[in-house]
């Protein structure tokens, strides 16, 4: 009985090697809060431990060397018992949020394939992309979008529709060694809007935003002249409708209702007269700004030139007075 026993034991032992084969990984926080040590059996895969804390600072990664110069991977399996050390960063050098802006390219623009040819062989890539800026602005991020094929990766072939929204693809990556880490948590913002961050780590993020194509709209009425004093108005059309239009702006500044009239029919604008002759005298940029699109023309203020004219007389009658009582002054005495 006891042979037998032993026997079923035995294959116990065989079918459930990882019974008497097992690792510790151990945790070295270097000052942070405790990490408990793990068991996993020999060649599996240890699954990655709660982030510690340390007050200050950021923690980035394990390592298992106490130099903090490898970086340990938890996806690999595991053969012996290991000890793992805790790499920070002061808080003052981690981004927690980037801002995008991102501007597609205009409506009716087709974006063509392009092949190209390295030593790996060839592959395609559109001919357009959308222009981005970060709020990081350092020397070595290397940034980049494009337009993509909805829940793909794959670049979208085709014309843009105006009034459309597409899937774009953007990154910024920081391409050598810095101070600058990105929070695993950082807030992403495209063109002011909070955006999901769709991967992180600590010195890149891609983000997958959908964007709006903007049509740009025709404005009748642009390149016309106010003269100072004039009693007149200015009255421009634009086709974008009324009940999207957000703001006028002149220059980049917004222009204020009471300094204009706006009317149906596609969206009828008139800049009022003392609005006109508050300006200064030069040419201006007026934009109809819509939550579709834009249109944009422009027009010139000038001074009056009998205004000027009229300058010139006073201030010749002036000066022949100031001349006429010089020689009366010399004659009597």
């Amino acid at each position: 009985m006891k042979r037998i026993k032993l026997i079923i034991f035995a294959l116990v032992l065989m079918l459930i090697p990882g019974i008497v084969s097992a690792h510790t990984i151990t945790f070295n926080s270097n000052g942070g809060s405790a990490v408990a040590p793990i068991v996993v059996a020999d060649q599996g895969v240890p699954a990655e431990p709660e982030i510690p804390t340390k007050e200050g600072y950021y923690f980035l990664y394990w390592c298992d060397d106490e130099e903090l110069t490898n970086y340990y991977h938890f996806q690999q399996p595991l053969s012996g018992d290991k000890i793992l050390y805790a790499k920070w960063v002061e808080n003052s050098k981690v981004t927690t949020r980037i801002d995008f802006t991102i501007t597609m390219p205009k409506a009716g623009t087709e974006i063509k394939k392009v092949i190209q040819e390295d030593e790996y062989g060839q592959y395609d890539e559109p001919d357009v992309y959308p222009t981005i800026k970060t709020s990081l602005n350092i020397k070595n991020e290397f940034v980049g979008a494009y337009v993509s094929k909805p829940e793909s990766y794959e670049f979208f072939y085709g014309t843009l529709e105006a009034g459309k929204k597409y899937p774009v693809l953007a990154w910024i990556s920081i391409m050598e060694a810095t101070d600058i880490i990105i929070s695993r948590d950082v807030v992403v913002t495209v063109n002011g809007v909070e955006v999901d961050v769709y991967n992180v780590g600590n010195t890149w993020v891609e983000i997958q935003p959908e964007l709006l194509v903007m049509a740009e709209y025709n404005v009748e009425g642009g390149n016309q002249t106010f003269t100072h004093g004039d009693k007149t108005t200015l009255k421009f059309k634009c086709e974008g409708a009324l009940d999207k239009l957000q703001k006028i702006l002149v220059n980049g500044k917004e222009v204020s209702k009471d300094n204009m009239d706006l009317v149906e029919g596609s969206t009828v604008l008139t800049l009022n007269n003392a609005y006109l002759n508050s300006l200064d005298a030069g040419e201006y940029t007026l934009t109809f700004v819509y939550s579709d699109g834009t249109g944009e023309t422009t027009f010139k203020v000038v001074n009056n030139p009998k205004t000027g004219d009229n300058i010139m007389i006073y201030a010749s009658l002036f000066g022949l007075s100031i001349m006429g009582l010089y020689i009366l002054r010399e004659r009597f005495n």
